[in-house]
């Protein structure tokens, strides 16, 4: 029992892009925010690694997301789908977008969190059809699309600037 409950509190913690998700005014903002920060402090300076972590962190979000949505809330029979506190799908996305940030400018990444929540509000295209995923995965992989996208235009941009 106590050990559920510590792995609970656990799955919430990384769900919650590690407390940022419970911001009350914009959480999907501030876990961009929040992941921003933490890529700038954090990212390690090879791509390999880069795109390591951005795995792991994408597969340790999947699995802490779809245990606090399978829980029961407050012990009643219902189950949460895609509550607004969840920030650590925001987290992967965001974390896509800057792995393709050409340096580690405060305009880059600055453009880079633009695109990815322009993208991620937006929900054109395939990031609409993504989030119709069923469950977590629906929640993960329409930012970790938003996150592409986001990407893929930073890397336009890099390219066209010459």
């Amino acid at each position: 029992m106590y050990l559920f409950m510590a792995f609970s509190t656990f799955a919430r913690i990384i769900a919650s892009g590690f407390g940022s998700g419970y911001i009350p005014k914009s959480p999907g903002t501030m876990g961009s925010l929040a992941a921003s920060v933490a890529w700038v402090v954090l990212a390690p300076l090879n791509l390999v690694q880069s795109i390591l972590y951005i795995l792991a962190l994408g597969l340790i979000g999947y699995l802490a997301s779809s245990h606090v949505m399978s829980v029961s809330e407050g012990g009643a029979d219902h189950r949460i789908t895609d509550p607004q506190w969840i920030v650590i799908d925001e987290w992967c996305g965001m974390w896509i977008a800057l792995v393709c940030c050409p340096e580690r400018s405060f305009l880059w990444v600055g453009l880079a969190f633009c695109l990815f929540r322009f993208f991620d509000i937006c929900k054109i295209g395939p990031i609409g059809w993504a989030e119709r995923a069923p469950g977590a995965l629906g929640v993960m992989l329409d930012d970790v699309v938003a996150g592409s996208c986001a990407g893929v235009c930073l890397l336009g941009i890099h390219f066209l600037r010459g």
